[in-house]
């Protein structure tokens, strides 16, 4: 469940963002946010993608294979037939972006199944995985990115986007890693691939400060007292996250927090890098003291996030939790929710 995710960058690719702080400033509409000339590009939404039929058991669907990726829909709405492959391929170029990591010429395409509704969505999973499907039919919206397989339906407006985003970078990461991020980690650096700008159709640009839901669930969770401890959180990998007791959106929005954090922060983006880099060439071994081969075997059981996510914390960012926490929630409350319109949060009750 590691990559299983609900649905629910204005930056450098070194891993350092402007000089690791963003420019923070008031906007004419007094919202705080990063000076337009710390943004990411606008990317241009056009790509001639090669289409072939592709027969289903619900009907005609089409292959769309781009440079990076060979998508299999049902999907027949003529629009996002045409901006789906080019936002992927953009989504692309901004993971690179996100990972700080060295490009690498094109492999084998990435496999992403865009389906037109649900029900087709549950009978695909159901199809792959026969009765092992409970885990991913109960996610209620959007899809999941598994062993390098994205699996998602088309939904209103751009959360089909955003959600491409996010599950597009947990497959990046799958062909991309030789070792397996913690679910803390992971989970928060593909929500930072969520937020995005468009341009009427034409053009996008990736905005990971920019993420009105996962802002707006944090805010609720600081006005509502439902702060999840950072040792609690990162412990937690995304199938605890939506399992029942937890909190999920806390989770996610708490992952995105730690995520922008630790990109922006000039105390911790360098070391940010430093792991990425060690998770690509297969060095978290020497970071949790355990012998290669044996870090390899266990990333194939469920207690592998259990055993490193703390270790691979505390050997990267801090050793004291408690006093980085203090400064991380100071950032989301005095940062992150401010991007918000001042509008009030009904508490719970």
């Amino acid at each position: 469940m590691a990559l299983v995710a609900i649905f629910l960058a204005a930056l450098l690719a070194g891993g350092c963002y402007d000089n690791a702080v963003p420019d923070w400033e008031m906007t004419k509409g007094g919202r705080m946010g990063i000076s337009d000339a710390k943004r990411q590009k606008w990317v241009p939404l056009s790509s001639s993608p090669v289409v072939e039929p592709w027969k289903t058991p619900v009907g005609e669907g089409r292959s769309l294979e781009t440079p990076h990726y060979r998508i299999f829909t049902t999907v027949s709405n003529r629009q996002m037939l045409q901006l789906f492959p080019a936002f992927m391929e953009a989504a692309y170029d901004n993971y690179y972006v996100i990972t700080g990591l060295p490009r690498i010429a094109p492999g084998k395409k990435m496999p992403v199944y865009f389906l037109a509704d649900r029900n087709q969505w549950v009978n695909l999973t159901e199809f792959r995985f026969g009765k092992d499907t409970g885990a991913f039919v109960d996610i209620p919206t959007g899809g999941y990115s598994y062993q390098g397989v994205g699996v998602f339906w088309q939904l209103q407006g751009i959360q089909s986007y955003s959600i491409a985003s996010h599950e597009g970078l947990h497959q990046f990461l799958y062909y991309r890693m030789r070792d397996t991020l913690p679910a803390w980690l992971e989970e928060g650096l593909c929500t930072t691939a969520e937020g995005f700008q468009d341009r009427e159709a034409e053009a996008v640009r990736f905005t990971p400060e920019e993420n009105i839901a996962r802002a707006t669930d944090l805010r609720a969770v600081v006005v509502n007292d439902r702060w999840i401890p950072l040792e609690k959180l990162l412990n937690m990998d995304s199938g605890e996250a939506i399992s029942k007791g937890n909190d999920p959106l806390a989770f996610y929005a708490q992952v995105w927090a730690l995520a922008m954090y630790l990109r922006y922060d000039k105390n911790y983006c360098g070391r940010l890098q430093t792991m990425l880099t060690d998770a690509a060439a297969g060095k978290l071994h020497k970071a949790v003291n355990v012998p290669a081969d044996k870090l390899a075997q266990l990333q194939h059981h469920k207690g592998y996030n259990a055993t490193v996510a703390v270790p691979l914390f505390k050997h990267y960012f801090a050793s004291n939790v408690a006093g980085f926490e203090k400064a991380y929630r100071a950032y989301a409350e005095s940062k992150l929710i401010k991007l918000l319109p001042r509008h009030p949060v009904l508490k719970d009750y």
